[in-house]
């Protein structure tokens, strides 16, 4: 589980939350709370190194996510993809 390296306010939840729902428009695929789970951690990670703009979270969670098919790996964090 990722946590937060620094005080939120609610404009960064919905931040990241647009983020993500950005992340699900790109690939046409339905919301799932597997994948969001998924998404939000790291969307919580690219959050705390400094991106805190919605399209560069988005970008960075396309990124790390270029492929809905791999939010399937049993893996809790893009970091255990290899």
């Amino acid at each position: 589980m990722v946590i937060f390296n620094r005080p939120v306010l609610p404009q960064d939840f919905r931040c990241l939350s647009k983020a993500v729902m950005s992340w699900y428009r790109h690939f046409g695929v339905s919301v799932s709370e597997h994948d969001s789970q998924i998404l939000c951690s790291a969307a919580i990670q690219l959050f705390n190194e400094g991106k805190t703009d919605v399209d560069d979270l988005a970008a960075g969670l396309i990124e790390m996510f270029p492929a809905p098919d791999l939010l399937k790996i049993n893996a809790p964090t893009s970091q255990s993809i290899h």
